[in-house]
């Protein structure tokens, strides 16, 4: 039989929660039916280490771009006599000049080309590559770079979304996508998950232990999590709260850590390629977010029977349809406080029987999608 040749394309794979779907869906892939390969646009390995050892992994740092085309050079002298925005503009089409020459190495290879994360990835493969099969997964909770999916996201063949609030979101701008979108989330991978949570152990904290993973960036809420540790300390409340990740915020997040006196109570772990030890020696999970489009750290949490105090996100709102152990709160430090001293002095049940339903439609939903012509 032969196998369907499938390309998955990223910026990289750092830390994040997209690129842990992405694992999670090379967990569940049939490599008997299908060749998987994976395009890193940059050199971003943190989590590369987790991709089953059956993808190869291609990098476009190393790709061979020494035969540039033409064009390349049309457009490196109208970069040498811009200036400004214009000089910045012609760079980019210099890039892509030579982007578009190394793509056509990979021209007929593929069945299927994945753009599995919005940006720099859609338009790499949307501009870059030919296939008979394009398809764009958004994972976000927000709609952004809103120029680039005007201009793109037609030369999409599919666009998936992973809920469908995220899914109305596309079609509330895009209606005309309508009938080329559809919902598939992201896997539970419950097993995983638990073995995950045991490669490392974090002592248990004789006080209340709450936990937070995310990248610290202005739309996971961090500043608003610091509010509310703060009204719980002046509730008298005795706890820890890890914050496990790094971003442009961590220094101010920090900041305001120190100057609100809760040194002894916030802890810093920085980015982990596994937080799942953290999350299993925790009482409850927090996401004070803005925006989540699904939530996979929330996920996480309840697949280690966590029960989950989250802001009324996209994401938070699925899951609450989905389980049991979701706690919603408004968007602000004062309903985000309430909701973990509730949760705290309640003895939740968390129910992931319907998660483990979930996984069997999103596996025959990625059949549909690799094996559609």
């Amino acid at each position: 039989m032969n196998k369907k040749k499938i390309l998955f394309v990223m910026d990289g794979m750092k830390l994040g929660g997209v690129e842990r779907a992405l694992i999670s869906v090379f967990h569940n892939v049939d490599f008997d039916k299908y060749d998987c390969d994976l395009l890193l646009l940059h050199d971003d390995d943190d989590l590369l280490s987790e991709v089953d050892i059956r993808v190869d992994t291609i990098r476009l740092s190393k790709a061979d771009t020494t035969n540039k085309p033409l064009s390349f050079f049309l457009y490196y002298l109208l970069f040498k006599i811009s200036k400004g925005k214009r000089k910045e503009k012609f760079a980019i089409k210099m890039q892509n000049a030579c982007l578009r020459s190394y793509s056509r190495q990979l021209l007929g290879k593929y069945d299927v080309v994945i753009a599995y994360k919005h940006g720099e990835a859609e338009n790499f493969v949307a501009d870059c590559i030919k296939s008979k099969k394009k398809v764009l997964f958004y994972h976000h909770g927000s709609l952004i770079d809103e120029k680039l999916h005007e201009r793109v996201i037609e030369k999409f063949t599919k666009v998936v979304a992973v809920s469908e609030g995220v899914k109305g979101l596309l079609l509330n701008a895009y209606p005309n996508i309508k009938e080329k979108t559809l919902v598939i989330p992201n896997f539970f991978d419950r097993d995983y998950l638990l073995e995950r949570s045991k490669e490392y152990s974090v002592a248990k904290k004789d006080k209340l232990t709450l936990c937070t993973v995310g990248r610290l960036s202005a739309e996971k809420g961090y500043f608003r999590a610091v509010e509310s540790a703060k009204i719980l300390k002046g509730r008298g409340i005795d706890f820890s709260w890890y914050f496990i990740g790094e971003g442009d915020l961590l220094e101010d997040v920090r900041e305001k850590v120190d100057s609100n006196g809760l040194t002894e109570n916030v802890i810093f772990t920085g980015g982990l390629a596994n937080p799942l030890p953290y999350v299993s020696a925790s009482d409850v999970y927090v996401s004070a977010s803005d925006v989540e489009s699904y939530g996979l750290s929330m996920v996480e949490a309840l697949a280690l029977g966590k029960p989950v105090v989250s802001t009324k996100t996209i994401g938070g709102e699925t899951l609450n349809k989905i389980t049991q152990g979701i706690f919603l709160t408004d968007f602000t430090a004062e309903s985000v406080a309430e909701g973990i001293i509730n949760v705290s002095k309640t003895a939740v049940k968390v129910n992931c029987t319907e998660f483990d339903k979930e996984d069997k439609k999103i596996k025959e939903l990625w059949k549909e999608l690799l094996s559609e012509k």
